[in-house]
C-alpha cells in the first residue's frame, strides 16, 4: 500500500513537506520516506527504494488513486489497483496504519523531548523499530530480507556520545 499521510505533515520541517508511507501486506514492512512533493518523481524514487530492482515481482500495488502514483506506477510497469471513492471501508487498514505511525512518531517525539519539527526522523526510526520487532513469531525484516537486522537497534532520540577524530595538519 502506498498513501500519502494528510496529518503527519502539519508542522512542517525543512524540505520534506510530504510523507509518503509504504508497506508491505504480506510481510508487514512498512517504511516512511519524507518527500518534498507530491509529484510522480517523488512516488518513483520512494518506491524504488522499497522494492529495488524488483518491479517485476510485485504482484499489485493499492495506494488511493492520487494521480501522482497511478503515474509513476505506470511508468515503473507495477500493477496498481486503488481504493473505491466514497467506500471508507475500502481504505481502513491504511487509515489504522497511519493512526499507528502517527500515535508512534508522536511517543517517539514525547519520549525524546523533541519538538514536532523532528517529524521526518522520527517517523522513520518509529518504522525501523518497528520492522525489527518480533510480533507474531518473525519480524518484518526478516520476512522481507530473509535475515536478522544486522545494525543495532537505537530508540529514537537516545543520547550518543560522538568521539571526533584528531585532526591532522
Amino acid at each position: 500500500a502506498v498513501d500519502f499521510g494528510g496529518s503527519l505533515h502539519r508542522r512542517q520541517t525543512g524540505w520534506h513537506r510530504r510523507p509518503l508511507r509504504i508497506d508491505d501486506e504480506a510481510s508487514n514492512f512498512q517504511m516512511f520516506v519524507p518527500a518534498k512533493s507530491k509529484s510522480a518523481r517523488e512516488v518513483e524514487n520512494a518506491l524504488r527504494c522499497f522494492i529495488g530492482n524488483q518491479a517485476s515481482e510485485v504482484q499489485e500495488l493499492y495506494s488511493d488513486n492520487a494521480p501522482e502514483i497511478i503515474r509513476a506506477t505506470k511508468f515503473m510497469q507495477v500493477p496498481a489497483e486503488g481504493a473505491q471513492p466514497g467506500v471508507p471501508r475500502n481504505n481502513s487498514i491504511v487509515e489504522r496504519t497511519n493512526q499507528l505511525i502517527i500515535g508512534g512518531t508522536a511517543t517517539c517525539l514525547i519520549e525524546a523531548g523533541l519538538p514536532p519539527c523532528y517529524w521526518t526522523y522520527a517517523t522513520q526510526r518509529f518504522c525501523v523499530n518497528r520492522n525489527v520487532q518480533a510480533l507474531h513469531g518473525d519480524t518484518p525484516w526478516m520476512r522481507t530480507h530473509g535475515t536478522d537486522f544486522p545494525g543495532d537497534k537505537f530508540p529514537f532520540g537516545c543520547l550518543v556520545i560522538f568521539k571526533p577524530n584528531p585532526v591532522h595538519s
